[in-house]
């Protein structure tokens, strides 16, 4: 059970650090839309920490915003940063 909350926890904080970047670089939720191929409301639960994304999205979003991917995982359940 708490393997199941730390994911949930993790997922969240993904989430958090994603819409932050997304923010940062003024980008609207379409181009994510449309760089992903996946609907308005697919990409709004993945922003919202309802779904997790995959690997493979985090790397393209990261693109898009212009950031590395592991600044997605700076903020983690045990508080450590990534370098």
């Amino acid at each position: 059970m708490r393997m199941v909350a730390d994911m949930n926890h993790i997922t969240e904080a993904v989430a958090a650090e994603v819409r932050a970047a997304v923010a940062r670089a003024n980008t609207p939720q379409s181009q994510i839309m449309d760089a992903l191929g996946l609907s308005r409301v697919s990409v709004s639960k993945r922003l919202n920490g309802k779904q997790p994304f995959t690997v493979a999205e985090l790397v393209i979003v990261a693109g898009i915003v212009g950031v590395e991917p592991k600044e997605f995982f700076r903020n983690t359940p045990d508080g450590t940063r990534a370098a």
